[in-house]
């Protein structure tokens, strides 16, 4: 997970030039003004809620955390952070999602087996996802196919992270990426 703490090297701090009020075209501002703790674009729990943020609401050009000074991401720190996000919101789009009550309300479901791998992000936990949902026992063929769909979008969503990685290592060491 060194590739992700290089990768947060990029990401920039300067104070915000106008008040709260300014709005800008594909910014994404997030108020940090009501979190217990500090700002800090580098710390594993700024990065998961920006990424769900970000997941939640699309790209943007730029991300500002708002608070008693501004921190701003952009560029290729941003990008990256996109990508994981455009991950998790995949996990959320994908077809076969049960849309019944009883799957809304199902420890096993898709939404709560990735909130479940993305609490780890920056190092998502992964492997104790597919552990929760191996011991899974489905009641009906639509749980059980629900639960192979959500099995292949960990794996999915683990190999995109392992290619984000790549590319943040490429970044990070003064490449391309």
């Amino acid at each position: 997970m060194d590739i992700i703490c290089e990768m947060r090297k990029a990401v920039g701090r300067r104070e915000a030039p106008r008040p709260a009020t300014e709005s800008a075209e594909g910014s994404l501002r997030i108020d940090c003004r009501a979190c217990a703790r500090a700002p800090e674009a580098r710390s594993n729990e700024c990065i998961r809620c920006v990424v769900k943020a970000i997941s939640g609401s699309g790209a943007a050009g730029k991300v500002v955390l708002r608070s008693r000074r501004d921190i701003e991401i952009s560029g290729a720190a941003l990008d990256i952070l996109c990508d994981i996000a455009a991950l998790d919101a995949s996990a959320g789009s994908m077809p076969g999602q049960g849309s019944s009550r009883a799957c809304s309300r199902c420890e096993y479901s898709r939404r709560r087996i990735f909130d479940m791998a993305w609490v780890g992000l920056p190092d998502p936990y992964f492997d104790e996802a597919r552990s929760r949902l191996s011991g899974f026992s489905p009641r009906s063929e639509e749980c059980a196919a629900c639960a192979r769909r959500t099995a292949w979008a960990l794996d999915h969503a683990e190999s995109g992270l392992d290619r984000i990685k790549k590319r943040a290592a490429g970044i990070a060491s003064g490449g391309q990426g």
